[in-house]
């Protein structure tokens, strides 16, 4: 028999193990502060699409706070998560050997990264949640994840050199709905809906891409989902305010909007 491509449930009780992306009140635990803090801003951060019944492809769930949060409004979440071999990436790879201050800023990538991976599985088990994740590279979604009716993606194309495959195998697998949200950009040039951002003397090229609304509507129109709606948002970020966009491009039209949110 063939290994799951889904990550057995993992117990983790140190809370000192943990680094959590998004502030979240936990269950028998309290407030957990996070980098970021959407907490009961949620329905608003994901275009107040309605999950309820819906399978959710989550693609870099971090803590896990939107996957618990889509869970509990009723959605079947399948999240992908780097896996230790495919962390997202942080610099080109034509380095070799890679210089020093790139493995010491890969060996802090890894770091934070398990260190997120427990805050999710602490979270998981405060939640007593049936979320699945699946650890590999979002560039080779695996057949075996099957099909879903949405695909979420928050905060995370940004961090991938190509997101054009990542938003391409999504549309692969998705019939209803792509929902992305991003940070809202000021770009250096006025005409441009697409901006690279790490320059020749940045090390930290966690970041690659400033995106603007325009980007994702002619690309999500291109792979099928031709009916786009934009919202735009203010979140706090490490104790500040972030203005953010949220796209939600569906493959037909908009139902009765009675039916699109919850109260």
């Amino acid at each position: 028999m063939n290994k799951s491509v889904f990550e057995e449930p993992r117990r983790v009780s140190d809370l000192d193990s943990c680094l959590f992306y998004h502030s979240i009140d936990l269950p028998g635990h309290g407030f957990q502060k996070g980098f970021w803090d959407i907490r009961g801003k949620e329905r608003q951060y994901l275009g107040n699409f309605n999950f309820d019944a819906r399978r959710v492809l989550e693609l870099g769930p971090a803590s896990g706070h939107l996957s618990f949060f889509m869970e509990r409004e009723g959605a079947e979440v399948v999240s992908v998560e780097a896996s230790t071999e495919s962390i997202w990436e942080l610099f080109w790879r034509v380095h070799d050997p890679l210089p020093s201050e790139l493995e010491d800023l890969l060996a802090s990538g890894h770091k934070s990264l398990k260190e997120i991976k427990n805050s999710y599985w602490f979270s998981h088990g405060a939640f007593s949640s049936k979320a699945q994740v699946h650890y590999g590279n979002a560039y080779d979604l695996p057949k075996e994840l099957g099909k879903f009716d949405v695909a979420v993606m928050a905060c995370m194309l940004l961090h991938n050199k190509s997101p054009l495959l990542i938003l391409e195998n999504c549309a692969r697998v998705t019939s209803e709905a792509i929902i992305i949200v991003e940070p809202i950009r000021k770009l250096h040039f006025s005409q441009s809906s697409l901006e690279f951002v790490p320059s020749g003397n940045e090390l930290s090229w966690d970041t690659w891409w400033g995106f603007t609304p325009k980007f994702f509507i002619d690309v999500l129109r291109s792979l099928g989902f031709k009916y786009p709606t934009v919202t735009r948002h203010r979140q706090i970020c490490f104790d500040k305010p972030q203005d953010m966009f949220t796209i939600v491009a569906r493959r037909e039209p908009t139902p009765d909007p009675t039916s699109q949110a919850k109260p």
